[in-house]
């Protein structure tokens, strides 16, 4: 008498529950970029919208920010000052489509740090002190209003876009890129300075002299600081990158002081700075 064989049929279940796909929490921003659907998971997927271009409305920021001055091919902006992007997508937003902009710098972004920001595109919301607020007349073209605290994470920030809907989401990392950099002009911020002729001496003016010399004979040197020049910001940003700072710890002006300090020192920590006794 043969065996009668049974079929078992294997169900494979989806990683998570399609109708609270917009409610999915990201710590990382790699785990962020890799939470989008497989095409091979869903035979029916919607088809979201794209982003068609981000504006950083460089010009007026710039302007705003007194960081028109800055050679650079990226946005540089002072933090605890607001300042406005733009965004279009490829068609109009549906009701039930849900974007969220992402923000996030340093080495190794985690939510968890504040280097990583998330921002519903139809709910105003707050972030480590970060706020967001967007306006569109016609769910295609957005306004996005931002304000950074004045102890944000200095450094430079890439821009993200998730959209998703019931049964499709989609990140997308954009090429705009944006720098943060510390406030003399914000009463809120530790490198605050009160008056004016003070901003201009030292954050400001290009030019000046350094002291050189003994202590019974100093005189001084003319001197170009060129601190807007691009390669200036580039490299001050890599010496950051290269310390053993936390990315969160960039916030605080003392602690930047104290790792650019010890990454000079060639002689003791391995820094960028030979030092000479030769006569100047």
């Amino acid at each position: 008498m043969g065996r009668i064989r049974r079929s078992v049929t294997t169900y494979r279940h989806a990683p998570y529950n399609l109708r609270s796909r917009s409610r999915v929490k990201y710590d990382s921003l790699s785990s962020l970029l890799a939470g989008d659907d497989n095409p091979k998971e869903y035979k029916k997927r919607k088809i979201l919208p794209t982003v068609s271009s981000l504006t950083l409305c460089a010009e007026e920021n710039a302007a705003a920010h007194h960081t028109d001055v800055y050679q650079t091919v990226y946005l540089v902006l002072r933090r605890g000052q607001p300042f406005t992007f733009r965004i279009k997508f490829n068609k109009k937003l549906d009701s039930d489509e849900n974007v969220r902009i992402v923000l996030s710098t340093g080495r190794s972004p985690y939510a968890s740090q504040g280097t990583l920001l998330f921002f519903q595109l139809r709910n105003s919301a707050e972030r480590f002190g970060w706020k967001m607020t967007a306006c569109s007349p016609d769910e295609q073209d957005y306004e996005l209003k931002f304000v950074s605290p004045s102890d944000a994470v200095i450094g430079k920030y890439s821009v993200s876009v998730q959209i998703s809907s019931e049964s499709s989401v989609k990140t997308s990392k954009l090429k705009e890129t944006f720098c943060l950099v510390f406030n003399p002009w914000n009463s809120e911020d530790d490198t605050y300075m009160e008056g004016s002729a003070e901003r201009d001496e030292y954050v400001m003016n290009e030019t000046g002299r350094i002291f050189v010399g003994s202590k019974s004979s100093k005189h001084g040197r003319p001197w170009i600081f060129g601190q807007f020049e691009e390669c200036c910001l580039e490299s001050a940003l890599h010496i950051l990158n290269i310390t053993d700072l936390a990315d969160a710890a960039l916030s605080n002006p003392v602690l930047i002081t104290r790792a650019f300090s010890k990454m000079a020192n060639s002689f003791d920590d391995d820094g960028i700075l030979c030092g000479t006794l030769m006569p100047w």
